[in-house]
């Protein structure tokens, strides 16, 4: 079977060459029809029967040439050479294909119209006409084996360079998903050791708000755990991961930060990279203005043919880190991922501050499976929660009250 198979996809490949070249031999044979025809006529003798029997013959033989050549070629292309025994092979079965046209001229010249034209000395012999027969396609075969070999060459560059062009691409993603785990390695165990730090204050005076706290926590290590596994990540899970990071934020803060957020069913399982949310979103929890927030909102929808994710905030000023290009990681790995194709937006209304991740149609695709994925706000209000009962027993709470105080709380 093997060895039937390499003759099959020879003579396949050779099928799908010629099929593009179709045009090529109507063209070779049309210019070479009015060529001869041309350099023929002032010899021709005024019979208007023999130039009209004359024409389609020679357009006929002409083109049949022609398919010869580039068929002949076609084939010593596609066979398995490479370098200069490809275009000596090709040029061989050029000169072969002119023999084969010459041959069958002799053969035929008696029973054509071109018999009449060598009887009538409209040329001076048979001899001289077949010589520049020879002449002629030797040169176009040897024309046509230039023009493939530098159109295989051109051919060639083209994929290499689309090869190297994708071997950036999987290096650039390889360093910005280096950066992303840096990145996380470095935000998130602060913010968690300070939300630690806030809890174990917390059940110092109040145990009920200390186990809210202790929630929001497993929803937010809920909603990271695909990040830190390094699955590619969708709009609805940072949704959730920013959700889960404010609620955190939300719970010392009693009622002074309203958090809300509305995503459509068509959005949510588009395909945004990780740390693109979350950093924005902790920018506009920062230095003095963070305990003058009031309201935090997000919102993923649809735009025309992309997508819009926005993060609104109200009450104190504009996030520092949100002016410009915003915060360096996310416009980093947006243009990462998406090139020109998505972009940050900034600004401020009568409704307060607010940052647009823009994404359009080309950058939309949909993560499959995704759709449907449970929340992990819905899976925090399961009964019978595992995690939750470890970290209210008695021995953790024991644990953290027992850490000293040295981290920094960024509530």
């Amino acid at each position: 079977m093997a060895q039937d198979a390499a003759p099959r996809s020879y003579w396949t490949a050779a099928w799908r060459l010629f099929k593009g070249r179709a045009t090529h031999v109507l063209f070779v044979g049309a210019t070479s029809t009015v060529i001869n025809f041309l350099r023929l006529w002032p010899q021709l003798p005024d019979e208007p029967r023999l130039v009209l029997r004359l024409m389609p013959e020679m357009t006929l033989s002409e083109l049949t040439t022609a398919a010869l050549i580039i068929i002949a070629l076609t084939l010593a292309q596609t066979a398995p050479l490479a370098g200069w025994r490809r275009t000596a092979l090709m040029c061989a079965a050029g000169l072969m294909a002119v023999g084969a046209h010459l041959l069958a001229r002799v053969i035929l010249i008696e029973a054509s119209a071109m018999g009449i034209v060598v009887h009538r000395q409209v040329v001076s012999s048979l001899g001289s006409y077949l010589m520049a027969q020879a002449w002629w396609w030797s040169a176009v075969a040897f024309a046509l084996v230039l023009f493939y070999r530098t159109q295989e060459r051109e051919i060639s560059l083209a994929a290499h360079a689309r090869e190297v062009e994708l071997d950036r691409v999987e290096t650039q993603r390889g360093v910005m998903a280096s950066r992303l785990d840096v990145l996380r390695a470095r935000v998130e165990p602060e913010f968690l050791f300070g939300a630690l730090d806030d809890v174990r204050k917390l059940y110092q005076r109040d145990r009920d708000t200390a186990d809210e706290m202790v929630d929001a926590l497993i929803v937010y290590l809920r909603a990271a755990l695909p990040q830190m596994r390094g699955e590619s990540s969708t709009v609805r899970r940072e949704v959730d991961l920013a959700r889960a990071y404010v609620a955190v934020l939300q719970v010392p803060r009693a009622d002074t930060l309203d958090s809300s957020h509305r995503m459509e069913a068509e959005v949510a399982a588009v395909f945004l990279p990780p740390m693109i949310l979350l950093p924005l979103t902790q920018a506009a929890f920062v230095h003095e203005d963070a305990d003058l927030r009031r309201a935090y909102e997000i919102v993923a929808e649809t735009s025309g043919k992309g997508a819009t994710i926005t993060i609104a905030v109200d009450g104190g000023r504009f996030p520092p880190a949100w002016r410009g290009d915003g915060p360096d990681a996310a416009r980093r790995t947006l243009h990462a991922y998406f090139a020109e194709t998505a972009s940050i937006e900034f600004g401020s209304d009568s409704s307060g501050h607010w940052a647009r991740v823009i994404l359009g149609p080309q950058a939309l695709t949909t993560m499959a499976g995704d759709a449907g994925s449970q929340s992990p706000f819905e899976s925090a209000r399961s009964p019978g929660e595992a995690p939750r009962a470890q970290l209210r027993s008695s021995a953790s709470m024991r644990a953290i009250s027992s850490r000293e105080s040295g981290s920094t709380s960024l509530t």
